[in-house]
């Protein structure tokens, strides 16, 4: 009976001894999830930012009347050149008003001649002719203002460039100042992007730089600057900042960019005091458990996805969540960001995207 018992706690043990060491190499071979962080130079310190490409001159054709569109001569992405024709409404009233405005100016014209010669004469008071006279300058300024409204109701290009949009339909009734097309110029280029508010202290470098690269040809890089800056955050989500393109290599004809392609402007710049320094998240580091106060971080090794803890030398912290480190880190390296108290030397991990 006790042999049954001995034989049984042995097979017993035996069971647990195998499923210990299952778990143990289980725990040895589970890929832990990780986040990682790319270790960044501060001898050039990087940021870029989506933009998107808008036209810096820009015109919102409107009549300065209210009418009836009886002629629109164009269409979105339609190209035009200065003084071309680009609408009409119907001129019936205005021309009417000229007739009468005419009518009134001539009748005063003649009738302010009549009145010189009788002055001359002194067959009329002074008074009498002053008072013509005013009315006859009345009716000349009328009579140029129907002849200008009159001229008005035809919309021509004030310059050459291309048509983004139209806001009406021809035989629509427009409103006076009511945007009929938007002419731009696709030669004359800006990039439209939005600076976090976090950021806003980095145009204060001194060897602030800006390079933009568009989408259409990702491998040009081009210089910038600064054309604009909206000293507030409108919506909340950041400053406005516009650059235009400073580059003599860049030209429309070689590169086709057209307003509301895609863009990304870069942010560069260059700190000679810090040429061999470079930066971690403070959530990177791993003090010594034993009391050491030297500072560690687990880099990840691409080739195995696995992990090794690092010795580095840290600096002065920075920004809200940065540190310097003077030395043990290369620029490109990959480090672990959460979870620095949880890995062990050697284990494999997963990068969470």
């Amino acid at each position: 009976m006790k042999s049954s018992i001995f034989s049984a706690l042995a097979a017993m043990t035996a069971v647990l001894s195998f499923q210990s060491c299952a778990e143990q190499n289980q725990i040895k071979t589970f890929d832990r999830p990780v986040r990682l962080y790319d270790v960044e130079s501060m001898h050039v310190f990087e940021r870029n930012y989506p933009g998107v490409v808008s036209s810096e001159t820009t015109s919102n054709l409107a009549f300065k009347m209210s009418g009836q569109l009886i002629r629109l001569d164009v269409e979105d992405g339609m190209s035009v050149k200065k003084g071309d024709f680009i609408a009409k409404i119907d001129p019936i009233d205005f021309k009417l008003q000229v007739d009468a405005a005419r009518a009134a100016y001539v009748n005063s014209k003649s009738q302010l001649e009549r009145y010189e010669r009788l002055v001359e004469k002194q067959a009329i008071s002074r008074q009498e002719y002053e008072g013509v006279q005013a009315t006859y300058r009345r009716d000349k300024s009328n009579y140029e203002n129907a002849r200008t409204m009159l001229r008005e109701t035809e919309l021509y290009a004030p310059f050459s460039g291309i048509i983004e949009h139209c806001y009406v339909d021809n035989f629509q009734r427009v409103q006076a100042s009511e945007t009929v097309v938007r002419l731009i110029d696709p030669n004359a280029l800006q990039i439209d992007f939005t600076l976090p508010d976090n950021n806003i202290k980095l145009l204060k470098a001194n060897d602030v730089k800006f390079y933009v690269t568009f989408e259409a040809f990702p491998t040009t890089m081009f210089e910038a600057k600064i054309k604009k800056i909206v000293e507030a955050s409108p919506d909340g989500t950041g400053i406005p900042v516009s650059v235009v393109i400073d580059d003599k290599s860049f030209n429309t004809t070689e590169y086709t960019v057209r307003p509301g392609f895609s863009a990304t402007v870069t942010l560069k710049i260059t700190n000679e005091e810090r040429k061999d320094y470079t930066s971690v998240p403070l959530s990177a580091l791993r003090s010594s458990l034993t009391g050491n106060k030297a500072d560690s971080v687990w880099v990840y090794n691409p080739q195995d996805s696995t992990v090794s803890l690092r010795g580095i030398t840290t600096g002065e912290l920075f920004g809200t969540n940065r540190i310097a480190v003077t030395s043990g880190l290369e620029p490109g390296e990959k480090v672990v960001t959460a979870g620095v108290y949880q890995l062990v030397e050697g284990q494999k991990v997963r990068p969470l995207k």
